[in-house]
């Protein structure tokens, strides 16, 4: 099994203006996010933690923060 740590500092990618999706599905709302996790030789990830801020048609804000698995590439 490989070793998990957390990395020091922060990664940070930004999700594609185009490709991003959302639907509602009852209470939850559901994203789908393009992030391309670039390839670092001394690196495998198995997961990601994404922070954003959801802005509702209210003008209230949420902060959101959810852990991804990370899927390779084919």
């Amino acid at each position: 099994m490989a070793r998990q740590s957390v990395l020091p500092g922060v990664d940070r990618w930004s999700a594609g203006r185009t490709g991003v999706k959302f639907r509602q599905q009852g209470h939850r709302l559901i994203f789908t996010l393009p992030l391309n996790v670039p390839a670092r030789p001394n690196r495998v990830y198995t997961g990601l933690n994404v922070t954003g801020t959801a802005v509702f048609n209210s003008g209230a804000s949420k902060p959101v923060c959810e852990p991804l698995p990370v899927r390779p590439a084919n």
